[in-house]
């Protein structure tokens, strides 16, 4: 009688062992964050070859028991969670999470991060999480989160619909520039244009390369038609663009009547009440700005007219003013200076153009403003974040403005099967899971990145418990086989006595 049953019964007994140690990880994992369940795979040992009668005509082999063959992991997504922490990031597909201890890189499912006093976005154990750019960290200024740099003005869009009558009251000898007649940037009681002289007027906001911010304003006046000589069925409107005359430092200006005017023109409209053409004059730089004599046709510039303030402390700012008309050329010789228009309509710079989607009109109703926008803003500190499906932290300033300030790098591998678990939610890469494929949230092969969610263990409790019931009844049968070899051998002792 051999021993080899005690052998093949102890081995059972071992690996059915190891199984259910298996089976009690997953099911105290089963609320780990980003936790991957295992399976356990048994293979049988050592076959043994043996043979029956001297002739060796009948042979076959018998089994030594079995063994733990391999503990395989299971990759499939996990239930996810909501949360109220933005950077507890979840990945809805394929990947994972690079972060980094000292140069080594391991990789996860677990999404549970947040920002260090140094401004990195590390995981529980203070690894940095790995984004496109390398790690994931704030600028930081003084302990704090960098602001954002102020932008000057640049563009601007003023739309307006204009109603109204003539207030200027400016006669006939320059019925177009009757707004800048009444300008008065001197005054200390009433700086710039009186009211009633105008019909409206626009304010919006503008910043200078410092981040300071200033109001430009746009005055309008409807043009006294019967001041005109062959003004047709055109609608004219005069229009003034001004900053407050304490802020004006430019040379010449600062301080004078003319304080604070930018430019002057005016705007066509055809009997629709749409915008057909505008001109624009701009002071020359020399001689005294109380004179039109020194006010000079304006050229667009990429399809409008600039204004450049320089304000008292900074710089001139050039600032793209668009109406809502894209111009190009002008249509026959411009004039010298706005004092050479005159009366006649045709005197003026014809810049033909077309309209925008919103644009400047002269509809019957009331005045009233269609869009206000400009690209300039102060200095702003970050309020808060937010995570985008494709990875890209945005940060979000005091000043409404939001900047990308990084973005998640995923990682894939040609067999995450044979990944090496390195303990606490952490993988690592082995010669038999090849070289990690790096990707962005979104691309082909990687999963999306959803915030506010983390992903929850993929352990399915009823599954493990059958499972461990099936295990408890290899080991006990296993178990068996022990005792009843023993009583078979101790019923062969017996039989000498």
């Amino acid at each position: 009688m051999s021993f080899s049953s005690f052998y093949i019964g102890a081995t059972g007994m071992k690996t059915h062992a190891a199984g259910l140690q298996v089976v009690g990880n997953n099911l105290a994992n089963v609320n780990t964050v980003g936790y991957k369940e295992s399976a356990y795979r048994f293979e049988n040992l050592m076959a043994k070859d043996s043979s029956h009668g001297s002739t060796l005509k009948r042979s076959g082999s018998s089994g030594q028991g079995v063994g733990l063959q391999t503990v395989a992991t299971d990759f499939s997504q996990g239930s996810l969670l909501s949360t109220n922490t933005v950077t507890d990031v979840s990945i809805s597909g394929k990947g994972f999470y690079g972060v980094s201890d000292l140069g080594d890189i391991f990789y996860t499912r677990a999404g549970n991060f947040r920002f260090n006093t140094q401004g990195q976005l590390v995981d529980p154990h203070g690894y940095v999480v790995q984004g496109t750019a390398g790690d994931i960290q704030l600028a930081m200024v003084n302990g704090e989160p960098a602001p954002m740099d102020p932008q000057a003005t640049s563009q601007a869009e003023i739309m307006t619909n204009l109603s109204g009558g003539d207030n200027s009251g400016s006669g006939s000898t320059d019925p177009f520039f009757g707004l800048f007649a009444n300008w008065d940037g001197s005054s200390t009681a009433n700086p710039g244009l009186a009211t009633g002289t105008y019909a409206y007027a626009d304010s919006i906001r503008v910043y200078d390369d410092a981040g300071t911010g200033h109001d430009l304003t746009v005055h309008y006046d409807l043009v006294n038609s019967s001041s005109l000589s062959g003004a047709g069925s055109t609608q004219y409107w005069e229009y003034l663009v001004s900053i407050d005359p304490s802020e004006d430092g430019r040379a010449g200006l600062a301080g004078t009547s003319n304080a604070g005017l930018l430019m002057t023109g005016t705007m066509a409209f055809n009997t629709a009440g749409a915008l057909q053409t505008m001109s624009a004059f701009s002071y020359s730089g020399t001689g005294s700005a109380a004179s039109l004599s020194n006010w000079t046709p304006a050229t667009p510039v990429n399809g409008s007219f600039q204004v450049s303030p320089t304000y008292v402390s900074s710089a001139a700012t050039p600032i793209s003013l668009n109406f809502g008309l894209t111009l190009t050329g002008a249509a026959g010789a411009a004039p010298t200076s706005a004092a050479t228009v005159g009366a006649d309509p045709d005197n003026l710079p014809d810049y033909s153009g077309s309209p925008t989607s919103v644009s400047t009109t002269a509809y019957q109703g009331s005045s009233s403003t269609l869009r206000l926008d400009q690209d300039g803003y102060p200095e702003g500190y970050l309020q808060n974040i937010s995570i985008t499906t494709d990875g890209v932290i945005v940060g979000r300033y005091s000043n409404s403005q939001s900047q990308d300030l990084a973005q998640f790098q995923l990682y894939r591998f040609p067999s995450e099967y044979n990944l090496h678990r390195e303990g606490s939610n952490l993988f690592s890469e082995s010669l038999t899971s090849g070289t990690a494929i790096t990707g962005t949230p979104g691309d082909a092969g990687f999963g999306e990145i959803q915030a506010n969610t983390l992903e929850n263990s993929n352990v399915d409790m009823a599954r493990e418990f059958v499972i461990m019931i099936s295990t408890q009844r290899g080991f006990q049968a296993n178990s068996k086989i022990i005792t009843t070899t023993d009583q078979m051998l101790q019923n062969a002792v017996q039989l000498k006595r």
